[in-house]
């Protein structure tokens, strides 16, 4: 593979047109730095293209200017990942479901699902009581 472009080129390729100011936010980082990726004057350090190409989904070879399809590499399932051999505890088919779906989502929606459900946690009617907080509650 040899790069054929600049990230500064894909950058603004997937990045469309976007508000700076909400794309900084949402992946916080600096709207300055938004601007310096598009303009090219710097480029995002490893971890940072790893974000990028997960919240457009994308392969980050692309996004930094390889010859190489966009499409990210298929990640393997959660099911080819947690097996009964390799972890010490068991999911329900519905949590594995869950699971996958969420796995599907770019970096924008897994941060929607993560704030919606902390929004849920901090509603106590919508937990489980543990068998110690159903007993104070009759006694």
């Amino acid at each position: 593979m040899q790069i054929v472009s600049s990230f500064a080129e894909r950058f603004k390729e997937v990045f469309g047109d976007r508000s700076v100011t909400e794309f900084a936010n949402q992946i916080g980082v600096s709207k300055q730095t938004v601007s310096a990726w598009l303009n090219g004057v710097r480029k995002p350090k490893q971890p940072t293209i790893a974000i990028l190409s997960s919240y457009f989904n994308v392969s980050p070879a692309w996004l930094i200017g390889y010859d190489c399809g966009i499409e990210p590499l298929k990640q393997p399932t959660f099911n080819d990942l947690i097996t009964e051999d390799n972890v010490d505890f068991q999911l329900t088919d519905e949590e594995r479901e869950i699971i996958e779906k969420y796995r599907q989502f770019n970096y924008e929606g897994k941060e929607k699902i993560k704030s919606y459900i902390d929004d849920l946690s901090e509603n106590s009617k919508l937990k489980k009581c543990n068998e110690d907080t159903s007993i104070k509650k009759q006694a």
